[in-house]
């Protein structure tokens, strides 16, 4: 994309007649500044939160999305496409103790075998293990586990969370 918005830029101070050095690279500056804004994507309300050190997360190993890199994917982030798509984790319950957590777990998976359920790693700053059922999914999948779950009468209310590291 950068040659074609250097093209840009240069077509734009050429169209401008403008004779001054300064105003050239201002104008020549802008004009790829506005179609890169523009063929940002969608955007989430937590992108535009004041805050001067943003709030980061480990995790144990590196996250693989498992998809392949190239130059039609890259493209389709540039202009947003497929860029802020929510995925979820759907919670049976959380729970302060890892043994109360595998119980239920248990119970999950004798009620559902065919559901992978797993205990997933304490969030920071929260003292809770999540018994999590099924896989990091589209928010309609995720809903359909949790009707399942709800279901199973197990849990008191089974939720869905965007939080990606269980």
């Amino acid at each position: 994309m950068s040659p074609l918005l250097v093209f840009l830029g240069a077509l734009m101070a050429w169209a401008s007649y403008e004779s001054h050095r300064v105003k050239l690279l201002a104008i020549a500056v802008a004009a790829p500044a506005l179609i890169t804004t523009w063929a940002g994507g969608a955007t989430s309300a937590t992108k535009f939160a004041f805050s001067f050190v943003s709030t980061a997360y480990a995790a144990d190993a590196a996250a693989d999305s498992g998809e392949k890199v190239s130059i039609g994917n890259g493209l389709k982030l540039f202009f947003g496409i497929g860029k802020d798509e929510e995925r979820y984790h759907v919670v049976a319950g959380s729970y302060k103790s890892k043994t109360d957590a595998a119980l239920v777990a248990e119970k999950i998976i004798k009620k559902e075998p065919l559901l992978p359920v797993f205990i997933g790693e304490r969030r920071p700053n929260n003292e809770f293990y999540p018994v999590i059922v099924g896989t990091y999914s589209s928010y309609s999948e995720a809903a359909k586990i949790k009707d399942k779950v709800k279901d199973l009468n197990l849990t008191p209310e089974p939720y869905l969370t965007p939080y990606r590291f269980q």
